[in-house]
């Protein structure tokens, strides 16, 4: 249980780190509380997966806690919260895709996720962890990413005009973003992880080439 935990709090600070590096935010400011919810969801996560063997819910219960945390306790408004929740989750989905498709060419049998607790789960969930921060450290010493979004708290008392077309936009590719990651695992066992990459990485690239335009607005 230890490691799985402690893995999963990583796990939980390299999502923020690439969140709010890929949108140029303050970190850590936030380290508390996301050290706080990272011991909350991995233990949930847990037992989720491990006890319970309710796995199709962790992935989505996770990701309705990140939006949930950037909205209340960030502050953040909605359309800014999903945009850097659904951008990250697929951004860090498509990584792990990578490091799943790389363990099985060197002959790693491709069914090791149904182990969620096993040796060969560490070490992807391990290397995607080390690839994201790499990454959000990339976006800092660079400053690559996106400065369209103020730093929190934001006035809630200012409603998004989502009649402009590319509010419109990131609107339409959050929630295809949300059905992607809701959908992660019936995707994966259904069809195969090919596909869940391909169409991941599409709607990652609208949602960073909305962000892009939003930025230049």
């Amino acid at each position: 249980m230890f490691t799985y935990v402690a893995i999963g709090v990583f796990d939980v600070f390299a999502v923020f780190a690439l969140a709010l590096k890929i949108y140029r935010q303050p970190l850590k400011e936030w380290i508390l509380q996301i050290g706080i919810l990272a011991i909350i969801l991995s233990i949930t996560s847990y037992y989720l997966r491990v006890r319970l063997n309710l796995y199709v819910i962790d992935f989505p219960l996770q990701a309705i806690s990140f939006l949930l945390f950037f909205r209340y306790v960030m502050q953040y408004r909605f359309i800014f919260s999903s945009i850097m929740i659904a951008t990250t989750l697929l951004l860090y989905l498509d990584i792990q895709l990578i490091i799943y498709q790389f363990m099985t060419l060197t002959g790693m049998d491709e069914n090791f996720l149904s182990s969620a607790d096993g040796f060969s789960a560490y070490i992807l969930q391990v290397c995607g962890i080390i690839l994201a921060f790499l990454v959000a450290a990339v976006y800092k010493v660079f400053n690559f990413g996106f400065a369209f979004i103020a730093a929190p708290p934001h006035s809630f008392y200012l409603k998004e005009d989502y009649n402009k077309l590319i509010n419109k936009g990131i609107l339409l590719s959050n929630i295809a973003a949300f059905i992607i990651i809701l959908g992660t695992l019936f995707i994966f066992q259904k069809l195969n992880s090919n596909i869940l990459f391909f169409i991941s990485l599409a709607v990652f690239g609208m949602n960073y080439y909305l962000s892009k335009r939003r930025d230049l607005n």
